[in-house]
């Protein structure tokens, strides 16, 4: 399993995720992104939300994560934070914001 792979897998991990849980991934489409995003989804988790910041972003994660075009925000319009905090209706159980490999696992 590639790099981004396992670090998905142990964030998940360490946060405990299950179906029940409503999760935020900022950078949906890049590789730890796009690992967390299947994981996820293989836990059963359907309330999840992601960012994109172009339309060739959003479409890849519709065909190969599944998503639906409600689920992915454009963190180019305005913030994205503010954006998926009404998404969720006003926060989520977990919340991943991927920086250049570094994760920053936020869980309430």
């Amino acid at each position: 399993m590639p790099v981004a792979g396992i670090t998905a897998s142990i964030a998940l991990n360490k946060a405990r995720v299950d179906k029940t849980a409503s999760v935020f991934i900022a950078g949906g489409a890049g590789g730890a992104g796009t690992f967390t995003i299947l994981l996820t989804r293989q836990l059963g988790v359907r309330n999840l939300v992601t960012t994109a910041g172009n339309a060739k972003s959003r479409d890849y994660l519709i065909a190969a994560c599944g998503l639906s075009d409600d689920q992915i925000i454009d963190y180019k319009n305005g913030s994205f934070i503010e954006q998926a905090m009404q998404h969720n209706g006003g926060g989520f159980d977990v919340s991943w914001i991927w920086l250049v490999a570094i994760c920053f696992p936020l869980v309430a």
